[in-house]
């Protein structure tokens, strides 16, 4: 009997909570709820370089994954701890663009005036045990987000100029 995308979503995101805790990271898996639209784990990665606890929003992207195919998207996503001004928006746009190609996956962006790091997996639906590959993709996320998270908030805050990261990339 097949089972819906939702319900796979859910079990797959379990098992990944599980296979994380087996190496001592630290996950909390979200069902999907009214404020919620889809189950969601939050993976705890290693703090920033300010010290700050770093989560990274791990869910399917259902809509994209309805269609009768064999795969399933799952979606990295982590938000900057920055709050942009409406001045700022363009210098970090020319700024994460010229980022993003240097990248080897994912991209920042900026939504709702805050930067954000986002990549899309591809998984099968076929199977759930496709869990140290995304564990590997994981660490190389938050791996690319320590490389580009400081230069980002330092263009923003002042300190760096555009010019003085494109040098140093």
């Amino acid at each position: 009997m097949a089972i819906d995308n939702e319900t796979l979503a859910l079990r797959k995101i379990q098992y990944l909570h599980e296979k994380f805790a087996e190496i001592e990271v630290k996950t909390k898996v979200l069902e999907k709820n009214q404020l919620l639209d889809m189950s969601t784990l939050l993976v705890s990665a290693e703090k920033d370089y300010k010290g700050r606890e770093q989560l990274v929003n791990l869910a399917y992207l259902l809509e994209l994954s309805e269609e009768e195919t064999n795969i399933m998207l799952l979606q990295f996503f982590t938000e900057l701890p920055i709050e942009l001004n409406a001045t700022q928006i363009p210098l970090v746009e020319t700024l994460i663009s010229f980022i993003n190609t240097r990248m080897p996956i994912g991209h920042f962006g900026v939504q709702n005036s805050k930067v954000h790091f986002r990549y899309v997996m591809v998984d099968t639906k076929d199977s759930v045990d496709h869990a140290m590959q995304t564990i590997e993709t994981f660490f190389m996320y938050v791996d690319i987000l320590d490389i580009f998270q400081e230069s980002i908030e330092s263009v923003i805050l002042g300190t760096m100029t555009l010019d003085t990261l494109k040098t140093k990339f």
